[in-house]
């Protein structure tokens, strides 16, 4: 079963921001995907929140991105990434476990809570969002479906070469993932049952909401021969 991902939120400058699309279109999410373990990608840019873009890649679980074969993507990048990369800005890299997922479908919209947990809270916090909300909020109209991704420090931490261009990257806890048919139906949640006063009220601490646009997709299916 797949259960890991690997999920980055960036800026980027402004003299990049074009050749950045082009490159994960034509591409990045493409290297990686030929990895062992690594399955597909969605690449989306933020309309609400932060930061500019969201990527996150769907692997057989955080373990992989402590690979061999992760590493020597990582290590050896194209002329084309060793360019971009240096545009990185304010990036929140982490690798997660899906700890709960309900709903099977992919959205053209999605939101993502990043945040972490207080101290003793997290076992709590989870529940109330795995199990009290999310059943619920799956019955709402335009809601496909969500995730919560809990950390994996170890596998998140391993240093890669491809850092030292981006630099020091952030990281996340715990990230709420919903994917949706449209904007509305996340402006409601982040305005109701999963604002930021609810979230923290059921031990988050400073959570980030941001809605984001679904640009492309990819996966590894794509990079047989037809």
């Amino acid at each position: 079963m797949i259960r890991g991902i690997l999920a980055v939120w960036s800026d980027i400058t402004p003299e990049a921001a074009a050749e950045y699309d082009r490159w994960y279109e034509e591409e990045h999410m493409f290297e990686r995907l030929v990895v062992d373990g690594f399955h597909g990608a969605r690449h989306y840019c933020t309309v609400s929140g932060q930061q500019m873009f969201f990527t996150y890649f769907i692997t057989d679980n955080a373990a992989v991105m402590q690979s061999p074969g992760y590493f020597h993507s990582t290590d050896n990048t194209s002329a084309w990434s060793r360019r971009i990369q240096p545009h990185f800005r304010n990036t929140n890299r982490t690798a997660y476990n899906v700890i709960r997922r309900i709903g099977w479908g992919y959205g053209a919209a999605a939101m993502t809570i990043r945040m972490e947990p207080a101290n003793g809270c997290e076992d709590a916090l989870v529940r109330w969002l795995g199990q009290d909300q999310f059943p619920a909020l799956l019955k709402r109209p335009g809601i496909i479906g969500l995730q919560i991704w809990k950390a994996d420090m170890e596998a998140t931490r391993r240093k890669v070469l491809d850092e030292k261009t981006r630099g020091q990257d952030r990281t996340s806890g715990l990230t709420v993932f919903i994917e949706a048919t449209g904007m509305a139906a996340l402006e409601e949640l982040e305005n109701g049952p999963l604002s930021v006063e609810n979230i923290v009220a059921h031990g988050a601490v400073s959570p980030v909401i941001s809605r984001h646009q679904l640009m492309n997709f990819g996966e590894k299916a794509f990079l047989s021969d037809i």
